[in-house]
């Protein structure tokens, strides 16, 4: 915080509300309070030994949405604040709090339970920028699902924190690793000389705000501004190569951090030989299971998590916090994956991002969104929130995660209250670059690129109909699920394909597909026919960067296969090709340039961290680390046969019982996924 606020938030100390504790409940009553409620079959509470003792069963008489709540005996005023408390869960779970308030509005807080025989203290944060009445708290676990679990949890010591010190903290974490790990000098990747100690004294004002017992939430907040603002100008600060400065890698953002540059760099490399394969939500849920934390349904039928990520800042910008979509957007990151993100944004005249739920039929929402127009104000308040999270989420070294993206996607379509029936080319080209400048200029948010997605076009002239300008536009992108569904159509598929390619190289930009796939994955061999071919075939098509498929959310909508589907030796398959690429085969992609690809026919599937032989397999398979590992083999199903940990530089014998076919042997360590092979039994 520069010292002049901070005197001056000093003397209005005895004029604000300090941060208080209100404890809901301690339990440590002889019966439980009447403030709990359950509704529906699924939970049963009760106490137990001075705290709340809930039984869990989810059976064919629940409904998904059973919950438990307390209501509050007075509405509490809060802007920002946290709810802790204390919870032993003995199965994995997600827990999902929302906080409802007087004026009928309400929060949605998510976070990842693990299995433990131990309390464990639990923050969850709620921000918000006005003042409203807290009514009551209602605890979902598993919200939303249908599947059939038991077990038992706990709950001790329920208590509101008037104001929130959480996104400080971390941020004050995230500063204290980027300086530590920061050293100075005249090299790539080192930073100017004095930048550290002008960050180092930015930092410890933050953290004198932070151990202030009874500083108030405009403190906090206004020390967490001050603060991503000195780590903005320390990125600055940070020496890169010359191939990927501003003036050499013309990007939409001038300023944009060094492996974010980096980022764009590799995936330039990459593109002309591999392609990265996607998935959205990846790790949020899956087919069959939800709150289980990193699982994938990709990575349980190959065995490594896909290579780019997908998102939604739709959540986000409705008001919920962001806790948990910060942990996974972290996770992947640090495991060496993309992150991107599209947006759904809901109508602010009501409904939600279909056009068709618009209650204002007649309305014309792109123009109500610009300054001077009715929704403006609810706009930017939005685009506040994408900031504070772009700007929270931190890597392992403290360094900003680069994020892809992809705002007012699919516009050449009427479905959404943005597609082109329903705002002018002049009003649709003002959305986006509105939205540009103001995270760029306004809110400085230097981790972004931002990618341009069409849904089917057919001609480059269609295509470029709605296009915001180069100055706006790092990735040419487009959506397609509409010919990748018969074998008729796959020509009119890579044909745009080449056509994105062209654009894109035309004007020194990316190319990626960045939706398709087929619903409930009808055609067994679709990854390898339906995607790959047609994308692997052609010179320019090939050049494509990275290709997403949509969510997993259920046995009727899914795109990626998940254990025990049909299509899941054909995605083996996928896979194991030397054309893709999913995350245990990706390079460094952030802090450092990789620029020999074009003398490196193959990049994936290195022997220096396992020897497995022989390879067709017969009864025996004999592994071979030259470092403690752990190894699992999956079958042609998805499913795991075995599993075991390896001793380093010790040969272990694995019996293989196993029946004729191709598994994936998985080696990880420390439960990020090393590399894979390809394993045949003959």
């Amino acid at each position: 915080m520069k010292l002049k606020s901070l005197f001056l938030f000093l003397l209005l100390l005895p004029y604000l509300s300090f941060s208080q504790s209100i404890i809901l409940d301690d339990f440590s009553g002889t019966t439980l309070k009447e403030n709990w409620h359950a509704e529906g079959t699924t939970f049963t509470l009760s106490l137990d030994n001075e705290s709340m003792k809930i039984d869990y069963l989810r059976d064919g008489n629940s409904w998904e949405w059973d919950q438990f709540h307390f209501i509050l005996d007075n509405a509490i005023e809060l802007q920002s604040y946290t709810i802790n408390l204390k919870l032993k869960v003995d199965i994995a779970t997600q827990l999902t709090v929302k906080p409802v308030y007087e004026d009928g509005s309400d929060d949605w807080i998510q976070i990842q339970l693990q299995a433990s025989n131990q309390f464990h203290e639990i923050s969850l944060s709620a921000l918000s920028e006005d003042s409203r009445q807290l009514t009551t708290l209602y605890f979902y676990f598993d919200a939303g699902s249908t599947a059939n679990l038991q077990g038992l949890f706990f709950m001790d010591d329920l208590i509101i924190e008037t104001s929130s010190k959480t996104a400080l903290s971390k941020t004050v974490n995230s500063a204290n690793t980027y300086h530590d790990q920061a050293e100075e000098g005249s090299q790539e990747g080192q930073f100017q000389t004095g930048s550290k100690d002008i960050y180092a004294s930015a930092i410890l004002e933050a953290q004198e705000i932070l151990d202030h017992t009874e500083a108030t939430q405009e403190q906090i907040d206004l020390a967490l501004v001050d603060l991503q603002e000195s780590t903005r100008v320390m990125e600055l600060a940070c020496n890169r190569d010359a191939l990927v400065n501003a003036e050499t890698l013309t990007l939409a953002n001038f300023d944009a951090t060094r492996e974010t540059r980096n980022l764009y760099y590799n995936l330039q490399q990459l593109s002309s030989h591999h392609l990265l394969f996607g998935h959205h939500d990846v790790t949020a849920y899956g087919v069959n299971w939800t709150g289980e934390t990193n699982r994938s349904d990709v990575k349980d039928v190959c065995g490594s998590y896909p290579a780019v990520a997908s998102w939604d800042f739709m959540g986000i910008t409705s008001g919920n916090s962001f806790d948990e979509d910060i942990r996974r957007v972290e996770f992947f990151h640090n495991q060496g994956g993309v992150n991107t993100f599209c947006w759904h944004y809901d109508n602010p005249y009501g409904g939600d991002f279909y056009w068709e739920n618009n209650p204002y039929p007649d309305s014309n929402v792109v123009t109500s969104l610009m300054p001077g127009g009715f929704n403006h104000e609810s706009f930017v308040a939005s685009l506040d929130r994408i900031a504070l999270f772009c700007k929270s989420v931190k890597g392992s070294r403290g360094e900003s995660i680069p994020i892809i993206f992809r705002p007012w996607h699919e516009h050449n379509g009427d479905w959404f209250w943005w597609g082109e029936a329903h705002c002018s080319i002049q009003e649709y080209i003002e959305l986006w670059q509105y939205t540009v400048d103001y995270l760029i200029e306004e809110k400085q948010v230097n981790n972004l690129l931002f990618s341009y997605s069409p849904d089917v076009f057919y001609n480059k002239a269609k295509y470029l109909q709605r296009y915001p300008g180069d100055e706006y536009i790092d990735i040419l992108g487009f959506d397609d699920y509409q010919d990748v569904k018969n074998e008729s159509t796959l020509d009119k598929f890579q044909e745009q394909l080449i056509y994105v390619v062209e654009m894109a190289e035309e004007r020194n930009k990316l190319a990626a597909l960045t939706e398709t796939g087929l619903e409930r994955i009808t055609k067994d061999n679709w990854f390898t026919t339906f995607l790959e071919e047609p994308i692997i075939s052609n010179e320019v098509s090939k050049n494509i960067a990275y290709a997403i498929v949509w969510r997993n959310a259920n046995t009727s909508h899914f795109y990626a296969p998940y254990p025990g589907h049909s299509s899941v030796p054909d995605f083996q398959e996928f896979y194991a090709s030397d054309f893709t690429m999913f995350m245990d085969q990706l390079p460094e992609l952030f802090n450092a340039l990789q620029k020999d690809y074009n003398d490196i026919e193959e990049l994936e599937n290195t022997s220096s961290i396992i020897k497995a032989y022989p390879n067709p397999v017969g009864d025996q398979l004999h592994l071979y680390a030259e470092e403690e590992v752990h190894y699992q083999i999956i079958n042609s199903l998805g499913i795991k046969v075995a599993e075991g940990d390896l001793e380093r530089n010790i040969e272990h014998i694995v019996p293989y019982p196993h029946k004729n076919g191709m598994y994936i042997l998985v080696i990880t360590s420390y439960d990020k996924v090393l590399t894979s092979l390809k394993i045949v039994k003959h």
